[in-house]
């Protein structure tokens, strides 16, 4: 058990690395750690923070934020200069400044809890019983930081917020590549008529069609080499799509997956298919084992097929019908 008005410190080392899964120190404490101290200054009551620094990284900014933590009521600080040092310092604020900040108020309904047994489809809620109304403090950050080649700066609003009609000189960017150089510049064009072709893979041929595409990319003042890029390449689609397992890694996920298109920076479209079926039998390996790899898919393409024009059909028998627009 705790006792009041008693102080807890600890330290931790930051200086590692991953290997193998596995953390493993790569360094002292004084290159980069952190000091934590909790004191309890009542049972109900208890404020602490900590402070951190990290020497050689990359970070050039200035960061001061009211009411940031989990709870909504620290005071967060960080300094970074890039290749030298970087600090963050928290702490908890006192109730009389966390009172003081901008309250965000909430209203939400409150159902009539279900039995977890209730399965009918059409029960999503239990009956409305009231609201929960309450409020929260709203941070507030002023930041000043270069990041990407851009100056970024934040002047007292809501780090968790983002409006259009913020005002500019509370929270903007200014890049200088784009002032030095111009804007970015993009040109998509599509060189020749579409290609038919067919992938092969052990179940059978998938019909594709392949579209020789250049895609420019420049600026704006100063729109030649070495600011100006090209790149052609051959864009495959295939409607039906080359089936290979899910990642499994959610539920959403754990079903079939796949590969319906993707470009190829190679001279031919017989080169582009034979990349694309590698692409397959590469997501069908990592997600499935070599057994599936090696095997072929249980339905055929031609049954894929089937089932993806009467999947059409269907959209557009239920589609509304066109109204027609009279003349003016």
């Amino acid at each position: 058990m705790h006792s009041e008005g008693q102080m807890y410190t600890s330290w931790v080392n930051r200086n590692y690395k991953y290997t193998n899964d596995k953390r493993e120190y790569a360094g002292s404490l004084l290159k980069a750690g952190e000091f934590h101290w909790n004191y309890d200054a009542t049972l109900r009551h208890r404020s602490g923070g900590s402070f951190s620094w990290h020497w050689g990284t990359k970070f050039c900014h200035l960061d001061i934020e009211l009411g940031g933590g989990d709870g909504n009521d620290e005071l967060e600080i960080s300094l970074g200069f890039p290749y030298i040092l970087s600090i963050w310092f928290h702490h908890t604020l006192p109730s009389w400044i966390v009172s003081r900040l901008p309250q965000h108020h909430y209203k939400l309904p409150r159902y009539q809890q279900l039995s977890p047994f209730d399965l009918r489809p059409e029960v999503q809620y239990g009956e409305l019983i009231g609201y929960d109304e309450g409020s929260y403090p709203e941070s507030r950050e002023i930041s000043l930081r270069i990041d990407g080649l851009a100056l970024w700066w934040v002047l007292w609003m809501n780090d968790n917020e983002w409006r259009s009609t913020d005002s500019r000189w509370r929270r903007g960017t200014f890049h200088f590549d784009d002032a030095l150089l111009g804007r970015n510049g993009y040109l998509h064009e599509k060189l020749g008529e579409p290609v038919q072709g067919y992938v092969t893979v052990l179940e059978g041929d998938y019909p594709v069609v392949l579209q020789r595409e250049r895609r420019t990319w420049w600026r704006h003042r100063w729109p030649w080499w070495p600011f100006r890029t090209v790149h052609e390449a051959w864009d495959v689609r295939c409607d039906v799509g080359i089936p290979f397992p899910g990642k499994g890694t959610m539920s959403y996920n754990c079903g079939e997956d796949g590969l319906y298109g993707t470009a190829f920076a190679v001279e031919t479209p017989e080169e582009a298919c034979e990349r694309f079926r590698d692409c397959v039998v590469e997501y069908r390996k990592k997600y499935g084992g070599k057994r599936c790899a090696e095997e072929p898919w249980p339905q055929a393409p031609v049954d894929r097929l089937k089932e993806h024009e009467e999947r059409l059909r269907q959209r557009r028998d239920e589609a509304p019908p066109a109204q027609a627009v009279m003349p003016a």
